[in-house]
């Protein structure tokens, strides 16, 4: 006898693998039925991923990300229902897909636009969480010049974009009911992935002094502050700032 389980296994790979007789052998004809269920989830899903990558759709054109998001989907289902938690996979699925190669921008473009949709649901509280950064914190860097190709993507700025004006390099965060997308210099950026990896100020900030004469730490803390993106002070030199 077939078990609850196996049909339900069943079932799930019917749907992903456009089987013609998926369970005629213990339902009786399926065909049509299940043709149903997979325009169902593929579009339910297609249409969750096309939310959380504006930019992306608008850059690949929307019948083509319709395309590349039935592949990801059937390659790498959702593992939950809660389908504001998928999509995390599709900037790496992107970068090995055969028919984005001639845009190698594209999977970074990806990546920030899931690290916006990470910081937008990211939790409110900070108990537990042992970073210095508040856990909308995301930092984010690309050979590519990402954050002008994102806005110019979404309308916001007018291209052409030079793909050689790179690197970028950025921290998104929210802000109240908003995510912010913020550009970092080089040295800015090292030095907050250092707190990130580090925790400890002096020990990064003496580091920061050795590589980087001129760097004003003070003045890059205080902007971190302001912004409201830490979840503990800061002490330099005996003084929290």
């Amino acid at each position: 006898m077939v078990t609850l389980s196996e049909i339900q296994t069943r079932m799930r790979d019917a749907i992903l693998a456009r089987e013609e007789e998926p369970l005629d052998d213990i339902l009786g004809p399926t065909a049509k039925r299940f043709e149903i269920h997979r325009r169902h989830f593929i579009s339910s899903v297609s249409a969750a991923l096309e939310k959380t990558f504006p930019a992306v759709v608008s850059l690949i054109d929307r019948r083509f990300f319709g395309y590349v998001a039935d592949s990801f989907i059937r390659s790498k289902p959702p593992l939950s229902p809660c389908l504001s938690e998928y999509g995390a996979e599709l900037p790496g699925f992107l970068a090995g897909f055969p028919a984005c190669a001639n845009r190698p921008y594209l999977a970074d473009v990806a990546r920030l636009e899931w690290a916006i949709h990470a910081a937008y649901h990211a939790a409110d509280s900070s108990i537990g969480h042992e970073s210095i950064f508040d856990p909308s914190v995301h930092h984010f860097s690309s050979r590519f010049p990402v954050h002008q190709i994102w806005n110019v993507a979404l309308g916001r700025a007018e291209g052409p974009v030079d793909l050689s004006a790179g690197p970028s390099h950025l921290m998104i965060h929210r802000r109240g009911n908003d995510v912010s997308v913020e550009i970092l210099s080089e040295t800015e950026f090292r030095f907050h992935r250092a707190l990130v990896e580090c925790g400890d100020i002096a020990l990064v900030a003496h580091a920061a002094s050795e590589l980087y004469p001129g760097f004003d730490i003070g003045a890059t803390i205080g902007r971190l502050r302001k912004r409201n993106v830490l979840t503990q002070p800061l002490a330099l030199g005996g003084d929290a700032i």
